[in-house]
């Protein structure tokens, strides 16, 4: 895992707060009396939520021209297609300008562009999945951590069972509570 956030992240991270803010002003301006207090932090929240599509519309450029926005991880976990990798992987790797790459791969360079954003749209998916993903493994028992780890390494419920001295069936009725804390909705390893 990488030490620094990479501006995918950092994106993810804005996005994860323009919700929670757009969730604070939905329940203060729901409520039917509000005070002067009421009114003064829906105003600020306003304001705070305006600053943060501002900043998630700067960190978008960032992603878009800087190289080095996506780690070669990223890229190779997010089912992009062969094109959208290469000219991720020509960015990254190589630091080509998309004139280069369009000429390296015989296309437009708006046709480059257009594959870079749609790859790009499928980084931050990931993140997002991944991101969110990775705070709900908090909420699994033990037992259920030992099974995810052994379903993350494509054992069979007989095998995970075998392996944890446990029943085919309990392991099926593990997996699908750590599917639901998961957000998991459909398990690909059973």
């Amino acid at each position: 895992m990488e030490s620094s956030m990479s501006w995918v992240d950092i994106k993810v991270s804005y996005q994860n707060s323009k919700r929670k803010i757009n969730n604070y002003i939905h329940k203060k301006s729901i409520i039917e009396e509000k005070g002067n207090d009421d009114h003064v932090e829906l105003q600020i929240s306003r304001e705070i939520k305006r600053d943060l599509i501002e900043t998630e519309n700067m960190i978008d450029q960032k992603i878009l021209y800087e190289f080095k926005a996506f780690s070669i991880q990223d890229i190779e976990n997010s089912k992009l297609k062969e094109t959208e990798m290469k000219i991720i992987e020509y960015r990254i790797k190589n630091k080509y300008t998309f004139k280069k790459i369009s000429e390296l791969l015989s296309m437009s360079q708006s046709s480059v562009f257009e594959a870079f954003k749609n790859g790009k749209k499928k980084i931050e998916k990931y993140k997002k999945l991944n991101s969110s993903k990775e705070k709900n493994k908090n909420r699994l028992s033990n037992q259920e951590k030992n099974i995810y780890k052994l379903m993350e390494e494509g054992k069979t419920n007989n095998q995970i069972a075998s392996e944890l001295n446990i029943t085919p069936g309990n392991v099926r009725k593990q997996r699908s509570k750590i599917n639901k804390k998961l957000g998991v909705t459909k398990n690909p390893n059973k």
